[in-house]
């Protein structure tokens, strides 16, 4: 068994056939996206299948161990309720957010540090409602991205809409809070000359930041572009200077981003809990946001 860091735990182990031309690799990706796990086993132990339908075939053994730093939950059924709660949230905050009917404009006021928000993917400001509101009640004046909507356009060009605020608000000092895509697109902007100048530092809640290995099986576009191939997640894991004034706060298990969200040099914040979007509600994040805010954060790596 290797030991890769660590005591390994086997999750799952079993011989199969498989075609003939199948490589480890292909295997391998197949069993990660099964256990969100961080290190898979594929070896060939056996050529003596003869086919498989009309095909000749191969028997291949795979073991799926755990790390002392994989993502992977030690209760599986606990992983399914987190999962299920998780998208139930979703749908709420969709729903909810509809008929919000408040007036971004309303939350300007504040004399603690100005936050912008940006929200993830399919999610406009209204989303985050709950937690902006938490955020304003505690002496935050609030700025949303209005021309983001659902938030569809490259993170580039979704990071000049937050430039944009920046300035015309003439915010300094600013704390970005984003959820998923938000921070990427936050970062993006942290490395740019009005995010250098006018941002403190951003609080991102279950950010890809390594990109999404389910992100090539996705059919839009879209999504698609969070694969940890992409040039943008590229590109952006290569700036890594405005790293230690990011706090990256995830779940130990998110159904969207197995490898999690953990960002080098950075304050990584891994709750107790699981999810993706439901995490938006853990009191977590506003402690993170205050100290950051007053320039209080402690080095949690």
């Amino acid at each position: 068994m290797p030991t890769r860091g660590g005591f390994a735990t086997v999750l799952h182990e079993t011989s199969i056939g498989v075609r003939a031309g199948a490589q480890p690799a292909e295997l391998r990706s197949g069993l990660d996206l099964q256990f969100s796990c961080a290190a898979v086993e594929v070896s060939y132990v056996d050529a003596a299948l003869p086919s498989i339908g009309s095909r000749p075939g191969r028997i291949v053994r795979t073991r799926v161990f755990a790390y002392g730093g994989a993502r992977v939950p030690k209760n599986w059924l606990r992983a399914a309720g987190w999962w299920a709660s998780d998208y139930a949230y979703a749908v709420n905050r969709q729903a909810r957010g509809l008929f919000a009917g408040i007036d971004p404009a309303t939350m300007h006021k504040g004399d603690r540090a100005p936050v912008v928000v940006i929200p993830g993917i399919y999610e406009s400001w209204t989303f985050l409602l709950p937690l902006i509101t938490q955020v304003h009640e505690r002496g935050h004046p609030i700025h949303v991205i209005e021309p983001l909507h659902l938030n569809l356009k490259p993170v580039v060009e979704s990071a000049s809409h937050v430039g944009e605020v920046l300035v015309q608000n003439d915010l300094s000092g600013a704390i970005i809070l984003a959820h998923s895509k938000g921070g990427l697109i936050g970062k993006y902007e942290m490395t740019q000359p009005v995010g250098k100048e006018r941002v403190r530092g951003m609080v991102a809640v279950a950010t890809p930041f390594g990109g999404s290995v389910y992100a090539r099986f996705m059919l839009t576009p879209s999504l698609r572009t969070f694969s940890p191939t992409d040039s943008t997640i590229r590109s952006l894991a290569s700036e890594e200077d405005v790293n230690s004034r990011i706090v990256s706060i995830y779940g130990a298990f998110d159904p969207h981003i197995p490898a999690g969200s953990e960002l080098a040099g950075a304050k990584n914040v891994m709750l107790d809990t699981g999810g993706h979007f439901r995490i938006l509600a853990d009191p977590r994040i506003l402690t993170e946001l205050d100290e950051l805010a007053d320039g209080r954060a402690s080095r949690e790596k």
